[in-house]
């Protein structure tokens, strides 16, 4: 089973110059999460899965939280927080867009893809 959340914005200080951490940059976060095959939701009930409003607290708190200066760094710890807080998770992906300001060419978004498998 697969959980995922697309999109997500918020405000966040983060960059490696000065001003980008003291002006706040817009971000967007897409998750993507694989439970454990011997998770099903035949019971119809929240235990059996990942609730996605928890997931998307994650992705906020750790988004808007301590000033990191690489988005590398920030996507690696919101799926440390995903593989800390639901041991039913074997797989996790997230994709962390920042605005891009001052980058020859205009870009829309700068950002990183990272893919994790939970180590048995």
């Amino acid at each position: 089973m697969k959980v995922f959340i697309e999109s997500l914005e918020f405000i966040g200080a983060h960059g490696l110059y000065e001003h980008e951490r003291a002006e706040g940059r817009k971000f967007s976060v897409d998750l993507l999460v694989k439970l454990d095959t011997n998770s099903n939701t035949s019971k119809d009930e929240i235990d059996e899965t990942v609730d996605y409003r928890k997931l998307a607290n994650i992705i906020l708190k750790v988004g808007q939280g301590e000033s990191v200066s690489l988005i590398e760094t920030l996507a690696n710890a919101m799926l440390d927080m995903v593989f800390e807080r639901f041991s039913t998770v074997r797989y996790a992906s997230v994709c962390v867009r920042k605005k891009a300001t001052g980058v020859p060419g205009d870009p829309k978004w700068v950002g990183v893809k990272i893919r994790r498998k939970r180590h048995v």
